[in-house]
């Protein structure tokens, strides 16, 4: 208990010493009120400017549902292909879903596209009164032939006066026109401005800029935010901020129906793979089918073969019959072998598989796999590189994907070669029977079953993309815009309520900080804190100052009852708690530099006493640099210098009367002597001052200051009181620390400060209460006259 005693006990004078900063931070708060009215009138005034000039920005919102149950390739997509993806996203802790859909909609390659049909890179703007505003819709339109991607990021120039005449400049051209009117740019080419009629014109300052495609889609990719509010959910929350509130919503609808355009795009990649590689086949296929038919007709023409017989009939249908499976057999066999090369060829390794020409199940699915993890691979390219690990895995995916499918093909093509030599056996039989036609028959038998197999070959390639075609018409988009893009009425920045709470945070900081700044750079003495910081020295009295420019020396006098000198009475009247008995006479006034007010402190405290009947003699003791006989105008031919080096001057004769008392006395300090420290020292020192002592009631020393110079340590031995004299905004705060030392050491017994010269500015917080005369009054020598009156501004400042 008694360790926890000691420990509160040495750490309340750090509190106290806390308190007292945080008190003397308050005071000054308080005195200082005004800096915070005319800081609350500039911050408002700053903010309301900022309010006024500030680009406002508004934001845009919509919400786009995800289709889950969305068929084909695109996101959600059915069959194998979906869990082959999900299988993929589980291996490398990916979400396959909602996650993938928001890295597309935030890529570049969407906001190029964003960017290039809305001409964003495009800005009008209108010079107004107060502050220029961007215009996304207008009143007139520039045209140029130069290609957009050729034209420099520049600024154009647009004055439309009210007569319709039209200035173009940019600094390096200027050119009068008119609407509709070609003219020639450097940079831009032919230019034409077009009147846009449905929009109103206002005559003024236009200027047309063309900014940097790349930063104009940084600057929109920076504003996009696309996020899902639920994990669960598969909508999104797409919002772009910008300062044109229709552009917003302009951008927001561009993006989606470019995103909508691009998936449908996705989903139709395998349709149109398949008819491309139909068409191609299509066109062989008919020159052969041609050419058959064009051989039958020379055929016929030449024999003159107009019919066959009833027996040629029945065999050629039986023959027939046998062939069409035999050209189906081989329909297939070409499809495929042309599908199995298609694979091989490296050149396809990354382009959609065509999947709907064969009758397959097991090769169809293989197919749909290919081809959904060849659109997610080009999906996730667009916001990653091939080296990532999902990529990559993507890759070793499709490759396998790859062979098995052309095993797949290579087994189903075994088993179609063996029905087809069956096949061919059979009509090897109906071929035996054909030998008993006659020739021209036969020969026609032949072509016949020639045009059969082009003609089964080219219908069903034209079948296929029938059915192509008709799957394609039949893709959507696997979003749906369920809350259409809106943009809010009022801006989202700058906030009124945000930037009026700054404005009162600054308006309350700002002098704060200025006031602590000004407390930690002073370095002198403004308030008691500041001395009772610095040495426990006690203060025996204040004077303060008036401010004025008058030279006189005395301000106490028998009548006088200015508040100066009912603070030196007070002073006098302090002196009785510090002086214990009549003995104790003699006061000794220092200070750490000259300039700080011993001299007049002196004498007036010395008239105060001299005007209660106390016979006073104030002694001139700065040897070095007297200047106290010459303020009084006294003969300062024999003093003190005088009387210790000659024996023939006695003490009566340094000793002056002056004509402010008759009880009043001065001893000069006389000739300066070339060795000041050693005439204080001189063996005549005690006696003389013995002597003073028992002719004078109080006796005050006037010494250099104790920081320059020793005189005063030597003189303290006679003295009963030192009084340290400290001057506001002049003695600084270090100097403090000599007293403090004299007062710690002992090598000044008895000491007290005086604090001289305080002023009436508001910077005297700490002084001028404990005498009840407040300021106006002191080191100015008030002479009794009213001070003037102050205007209402001057008292509402000086509360």
């Amino acid at each position: 208990m008694s360790g926890l005693s000691t420990n509160t006990s040495e750490l309340e004078p750090e509190i106290e010493k806390g308190n007292g900063v945080i008190n003397r931070l308050l005071l000054k708060m308080l005195v200082k009120w005004h800096w915070f009215l005319i800081s609350f009138v500039i911050c408002m005034l700053s903010g309301f400017a900022y309010l006024r000039f500030a680009t406002q920005i508004y934001t845009a919102s919509a919400q786009l549902l995800i289709k889950n149950n969305a068929s084909g390739p695109g996101l959600g997509g059915g069959g194998a292909a979906s869990s082959a993806l999900v299988d993929l996203s589980s291996v490398f802790n990916t979400d396959n879903g909602v996650e993938n859909e928001i890295a597309i909609l935030k890529t570049r390659f969407i906001m190029d596209k964003v960017v290039s049909s809305l001409m964003l890179q495009e800005v009008y703007t209108f010079e107004g009164t107060v502050k220029t505003s961007e215009l996304y819709r207008p009143p007139f339109k520039i045209d140029y032939t130069a290609k957009i991607s050729d034209i420099k990021p520049s600024s154009y120039g647009v004055l439309i006066e009210k007569r319709g005449t039209i200035t173009f400049s940019n600094g390096k051209i200027k050119k009068n026109v008119k609407f509709e009117q070609p003219f020639y740019c450097n940079g831009l080419g032919i230019v034409t401005i077009h009147r846009i009629s449905n929009l109103s014109l206002k005559p003024g300052k236009y200027t047309f800029s063309i900014r940097n495609f790349d930063s104009v889609v940084e600057y929109y990719m920076a504003n996009l935010s696309v996020m899902s509010g639920d994990p669960k959910s598969t909508i999104l929350q797409l919002t772009i901020n910008d300062p044109v509130r229709e552009k917003t919503e302009a951008i927001l609808n561009q993006l989606v129906k470019i995103y909508q355009e691009e998936n449908i795009k996705d989903k139709n990649q395998t349709n149109d793979s398949t008819i491309k590689f139909i068409d191609a086949r299509v066109i062989g296929v008919g020159q052969e089918l041609a050419a058959v038919e064009q051989r039958i007709q020379n055929f016929k023409q030449h024999n003159n073969l107009a019919d066959i017989t009833e027996q040629s009939r029945l065999l050629m249908d039986n023959y027939s019959t046998s062939t069409n499976q035999a050209v189906q057999n081989e329909t297939q066999i070409k499809i495929l072998t042309e599908l199995r090369d298609y694979l091989k060829d490296e050149k396809n390794s990354q382009r959609i598989f065509p999947s709907a020409l064969t009758s397959d199940l097991s090769l169809n699915g293989l197919a749909d796999r290919y081809n959904q993890l060849l659109q997610e691979r080009a999906r996730q390219l667009l916001s990653n590189t091939e080296n990532n690990p999902y990529i990559q895995n993507l890759d070793t995916q499709i490759s396998d994907l790859r062979s098995q499918m052309i095993n797949n093909i290579n087994s189903y093509l075994r088993s179609l070669i063996t029905t087809r030599q069956q096949l061919q056996s059979q009509i090897g039989g109906f071929h035996n029977n054909v030998q008993d036609v006659p020739v021209a028959e036969r020969t026609f038998l032949g072509l016949t079953r020639d045009q059969m197999v082009e003609q089964q070959l080219y219908v069903f390639l034209k079948q296929k993309k029938e059915e192509t075609a008709i799957e394609r018409t039949a893709n959507f988009a696997n979003s749906k815009l369920i809350d259409y893009p809106k943009a809010s009425m009022l801006p989202i920045s700058p906030l009124k309520s945000t930037v009026y709470n700054v404005v009162i945070i600054l308006a309350l900081i700002l002098p704060v900080l200025l006031i602590v700044v000004i407390d930690l750079l002073n370095t002198r003495i403004i308030t008691r804190d500041d001395i009772k910081e610095k040495t426990q020295i006690p203060i025996i009295g204040e004077i303060s100052n008036s401010g004025t420019n008058t030279e006189e020396v005395i301000v106490v006098n028998q009548g006088t009852r200015s508040a100066i000198a009912e603070q030196f009475r007070a002073l006098r009247t302090n002196l009785q708690f510090y002086l214990k008995n009549e003995n104790e006479k003699v006061l000794l006034f220092t200070s750490s530099a000259s300039g700080e007010g011993k001299s007049f402190l002196s004498l007036n405290l010395g008239m105060a006493l001299a005007i209660l009947g106390k016979k006073v003699l104030v002694m001139e003791m700065d040897l070095r640099k007297p200047g106290l006989s010459k303020k009084l105008e006294i003969d300062n031919a024999n003093g003190f210098s005088e009387y210790i080096i000659s024996n023939k001057i006695q003490l009566a004769d340094i000793i002056k009367p002056t004509t402010y008392h008759e009880n009043f006395f001065i001893i000069s300090s006389g000739q300066v002597p070339p060795n000041p420290a050693e005439i204080l020292l001189s063996e005549k020192t005690p006696a003389f001052m013995e002597a003073l002592k028992k002719e004078f009631d109080y006796i005050i020393i006037d010494t250099p200051p104790i920081g320059l110079v020793a005189d005063a340590q030597l003189l303290e031995k006679y003295a009963d009181l030192v009084i340290y004299v400290v001057r506001q905004k002049f003695t600084y705060k270090r100097q403090l620390n000599i007293a403090d030392e004299l007062y710690r050491s002992g090598k000044m017994r008895r000491i007290s400060i005086v604090v001289n010269d305080i002023s009436e500015s508001k910077s005297s917080y700490g002084y001028g209460y404990g005498y009840g005369y407040g300021y106006g009054y002191g080191y100015g020598y008030y002479d009794g006259n009213e001070p003037k009156k102050q205007s209402w501004i001057g008292k509402l400042f000086g509360k």
